[in-house]
């Protein structure tokens, strides 16, 4: 999840790899969705190095190339990867470092990157993100080869090596604990006091809660934007009465009229809001009929 030091530790990585590594000749890459996201990686992997006298000796940093060089002869180096449509297409790859996959649109990015690691000797990419939301996606098609890493059924096992921290969908995101569980750095650069009022604000904002599930929880939402708030909406499973007429007459009431034509149920609905309370309830009343 955000907030748990996952750039400065695959940036300390990377910035290993550059030097440590025995290959010559390394291309490293960043990828991210965008040049400004990649930046924030190469930032972390310059500053490092500037604050250690010995790994500054180590290296050329051209900054405004977004570039790191390995000095001496050894013709490694790692860069900020263009934005434009050639993206990693003929290079030849031998790390690459893909952040926040929950923001890239499609995957042409990353089978660019796998098949650049073709003449390598022992390639490396790092994959680096939150959750995402339902559906196809990269980060989902990425997640989904984690876990059956994870539950032993892969046959990737040997050269995919996942780490995920994430809670259950039915998770108890009040509870502190929950936090505590998939938050490794809960405490240190994650605040405590940020978390509770994360926790307060979600409790009468259904939006924000998508994103603190998906953002803090890695929980795989439906939507960045929810107008419901999905634990009150299935309250209603259990039957519960609406008010007597009388109580629903003195509320804001809204109606809606959808006319079929010969293949569909004319519907009219009508629906009372009552903003009152903490929270705000609705009521509905919906007619169908069928087309003569």
């Amino acid at each position: 999840p955000r907030k748990n030091g996952k750039t400065p530790l695959m940036a300390g990585l990377a910035n290993w790899v550059l030097d440590c590594d025995p290959e010559r000749g390394q291309q490293n890459y960043i990828a991210a969705s965008s040049i400004d996201q990649a930046g924030v990686f190469f930032r972390w992997m310059r500053e490092s190095r500037e604050m250690n006298p010995d790994l500054l000796a180590r290296c050329v940093i051209k900054g405004s190339y977004r570039l790191i060089e390995r000095a001496g002869r050894n013709n490694s180096f790692t860069k900020v990867l263009s934005s434009d449509r050639a993206g990693p297409h003929g290079k030849n790859i031998h790390l690459a470092v893909l952040e926040e996959v929950h923001a890239h649109a499609d995957e042409e990015l990353a089978h660019g990157i796998i098949t650049g690691h073709a003449s390598r000797s022992q390639p490396l990419t790092l994959w680096i993100s939150t959750a995402g939301h339902e559906g196809p996606s990269l980060i989902n098609t990425m997640l989904a080869r984690a876990r059956a890493v994870l539950d032993g059924g892969s046959k990737e096992a040997r050269s995919f090596l996942p780490a995920v921290w994430s809670a259950a969908a039915d998770c108890d995101w009040r509870d502190i604990e929950t936090w505590k569980s998939v938050n490794p750095n809960f405490g240190v650069s994650l605040k405590e006091a940020y978390v509770h009022e994360s926790i307060a604000q979600a409790e009468v904002d259904a939006s924000y809660r998508e994103e603190m599930l998906r953002l803090h929880l890695n929980v795989t939402t439906a939507t960045s934007h929810s107008l419901w708030d999905a634990e009150s909406w299935n309250q209603g499973e259990n039957g519960a009465a609406l008010p007597s007429d009388e109580s629903l007459a003195t509320l804001p009431c809204f109606g809606g009229l959808d006319l079929s034509s010969t293949d569909d149920l004319t519907a009219f609905a009508l629906v009372w809001a009552d903003r009152s309370g903490k929270m705000p309830q609705y009521f509905a009343r919906v007619w169908t009929w069928m087309p003569g």
